[in-house]
């Protein structure tokens, strides 16, 4: 009698003593799961861009590797403290043991769902965000590739005329003199067009 209460004893200490890794095995990894959703929402909530084209693209990259392997390990790792919190719920009802509740200062099932999902709000925002920022920097590059065209157009235009005022007439009668002056007029008309328009349409 005293061997088959010694046994029983011995198994409610082991029963016991994995009840209580269980429980510190679950107290751990939740709250190293709710600190890692805690600094990442911390983080997508940072709309701070460089303001370049590149830039954007690359975050929009890390973002998406982000989705792909470290968000989805988490995920794992959510699946894996769920369970664990089932097997213990379970093991605890069938040994007719109270049922575990997570301390004040722990972390709950629902509390890491609620984590989740203000997680999923993050990131969708930021994505938003970010595909707002990478239109607005498509269109400025186009601008900029306009305005460099149109530029340079302009400064062939300057150069050509600057080359013609800086040029000393000469006229050998009246006639060959009006016609510089018509040249002249004719040329300060086309500036003024010039300066209205394209300038305008360029500043």
């Amino acid at each position: 009698q005293q061997d088959i209460a010694a046994r029983r004893i011995g198994k409610l200490i082991v029963m016991t003593q994995t009840h209580d890794r269980m429980r510190a095995e679950y107290n751990e990894n939740a709250s190293k799961l709710q600190a890692w959703i805690d600094g990442k929402v911390a983080d997508l909530n940072q709309h701070n861009w460089d303001n370049t084209l590149e830039g954007i693209k690359n975050l929009l990259a890390s973002f998406y590797e982000y989705k792909g392997a470290e968000k989805g390990e988490k995920i794992t790792d959510h699946m894996d403290v769920e369970a664990l919190y089932n097997d213990l719920a379970l093991r605890l009802q069938n040994n007719k043991r109270p049922p575990f509740e997570p301390p004040l200062c722990q972390v709950t099932l629902e509390q890491l769902a609620e984590k989740l999902s203000a997680l999923e709000e993050a990131e969708n925002n930021r994505n938003k965000a970010m595909q707002v920022e990478l239109a607005r920097q498509i269109k400025l590059q186009k601008w900029a590739a306009r305005f460099d065209a149109d530029s340079a157009k302009f400064s062939t235009w300057l150069s050509e005329k600057d080359a013609y005022v800086s040029k000393q007439e000469t006229a050998n009668s009246v006639a060959e003199a009006q016609n510089n002056l018509n040249v002249l007029a004719a040329y300060k008309t086309e500036y003024e067009n010039v300066r209205e328009t394209r300038l305008s349409a360029l500043t």
